[in-house]
């Protein structure tokens, strides 16, 4: 039974992606989450604005209180696994940090 549970839990997170050391604003909703999200991918991971915005993103939000003065870190929810990694790719062809998965897998990213 408890395998099951974690097994279900994996697969809800599989589409999740962690972004940690972006710049928060004060009174920052989710839309303008999102909009810092997508920005992001364009100047830090050097996509074309065309696939930024081509990307499907279910919601982005930060997470927690900010108790050290960093950042809240951003948990992004994409809609499919392909946009996932296809940003997960990208950060590590840029060498980024602060960009995180709970799983190793390593598929490539198709423009």
């Amino acid at each position: 039974m408890e395998n099951g549970i974690d097994y279900v839990e994996i697969q809800t997170r599989r589409n999740n992606l962690r972004i940690d050391g972006v710049a928060e604003i004060a009174t920052e909703n989710w839309a303008d989450t999102e909009a810092v999200v997508r920005k992001s991918f364009t100047t830090a991971l050097k996509l074309p604005e065309a696939q930024a915005n081509a990307i499907r993103i279910e919601r982005a939000h930060r997470t927690g209180p900010s108790s050290t003065g960093q950042p809240k870190t951003i948990v992004v929810r994409f809609e499919t696994y392909k946009d996932r990694d296809c940003i997960l790719q990208a950060a590590r062809k840029e060498k980024l940090r602060g960009i995180f998965v709970n799983e190793g897998e390593n598929n490539s990213c198709q423009s």
